[in-house]
Protein backbone atom coordinates (compact mmCIF):
# COMPACT_ATOMS: atom_id res chain seq x y z
CA UNK A 1 0.00 0.00 0.00
CA UNK A 2 2.81 2.41 0.92
CA UNK A 3 4.56 1.65 -2.37
CA UNK A 4 1.53 2.59 -4.45
CA UNK A 5 0.92 5.84 -2.54
CA UNK A 6 4.61 6.77 -2.70
CA UNK A 7 4.76 6.14 -6.46
CA UNK A 8 1.61 8.24 -7.03
CA UNK A 9 3.14 11.07 -4.97
CA UNK A 10 6.42 10.85 -6.91
CA UNK A 11 4.59 10.88 -10.24
CA UNK A 12 2.58 13.91 -9.14
CA UNK A 13 5.72 15.80 -8.16
CA UNK A 14 7.33 14.96 -11.50
CA UNK A 15 4.26 16.26 -13.37
CA UNK A 16 4.40 19.51 -11.38
CA UNK A 17 8.09 19.83 -12.25
CA UNK A 18 7.42 19.18 -15.96
CA UNK A 19 4.59 21.70 -16.29
CA UNK A 20 5.71 24.44 -13.88
CA UNK A 21 9.37 24.38 -12.94
CA UNK A 22 10.95 23.08 -16.16
CA UNK A 23 9.48 25.80 -18.43
CA UNK A 24 10.32 28.43 -15.82
CA UNK A 25 13.91 27.15 -15.62
CA UNK A 26 14.27 27.44 -19.41
CA UNK A 27 12.83 30.98 -19.40
CA UNK A 28 15.21 32.10 -16.67
CA UNK A 29 18.41 30.35 -17.75
CA UNK A 30 17.94 29.76 -21.48
CA UNK A 31 18.16 26.74 -23.74
CA UNK A 32 21.47 25.61 -22.24
CA UNK A 33 19.50 24.44 -19.22
CA UNK A 34 17.97 21.50 -21.08
CA UNK A 35 18.52 17.86 -20.19
CA UNK A 36 21.43 16.18 -21.96
CA UNK A 37 19.63 12.84 -22.20
CA UNK A 38 16.82 11.51 -24.36
CA UNK A 39 14.32 10.81 -22.86
CA UNK A 40 14.68 13.70 -20.45
CA UNK A 41 15.42 12.95 -16.83
CA UNK A 42 11.85 13.69 -15.77
CA UNK A 43 10.42 11.43 -18.48
CA UNK A 44 12.88 8.71 -17.46
CA UNK A 45 11.84 9.08 -13.82
CA UNK A 46 8.16 8.74 -14.75
CA UNK A 47 8.92 5.57 -16.70
CA UNK A 48 10.86 4.12 -13.78
CA UNK A 49 8.05 4.84 -11.28
CA UNK A 50 5.54 3.20 -13.61
CA UNK A 51 7.71 0.09 -14.16
CA UNK A 52 9.40 -0.53 -10.81
CA UNK A 53 8.63 -0.37 -7.11
CA UNK A 54 9.26 2.89 -5.27
CA UNK A 55 12.69 1.98 -3.90
CA UNK A 56 14.17 0.76 -7.18
CA UNK A 57 12.63 3.63 -9.17
CA UNK A 58 14.06 6.16 -6.72
CA UNK A 59 17.51 4.56 -6.93
CA UNK A 60 17.46 4.56 -10.75
CA UNK A 61 16.20 8.15 -10.88
CA UNK A 62 18.89 9.42 -8.49
CA UNK A 63 21.56 7.57 -10.47
CA UNK A 64 20.34 9.26 -13.66
CA UNK A 65 20.20 12.71 -12.04
CA UNK A 66 23.79 12.37 -10.84
CA UNK A 67 24.83 11.91 -14.47
CA UNK A 68 22.77 14.91 -15.60
CA UNK A 69 25.14 17.68 -14.60
CA UNK A 70 27.96 19.40 -16.46
CA UNK A 71 30.85 18.00 -14.40
CA UNK A 72 29.97 14.31 -14.84
CA UNK A 73 32.35 12.44 -17.14
CA UNK A 74 31.72 8.90 -18.25
CA UNK A 75 33.95 6.56 -20.22
CA UNK A 76 32.34 7.52 -23.55
CA UNK A 77 33.15 11.22 -23.14
CA UNK A 78 36.86 10.88 -22.32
Amino acid sequence: MFDKIARIAALSLIKIYQFVLSPLKICLFGALCRCRFEPTCSQYAMQMYLRHNFSKATFLTIRRLIKCQPFYKNADEQ
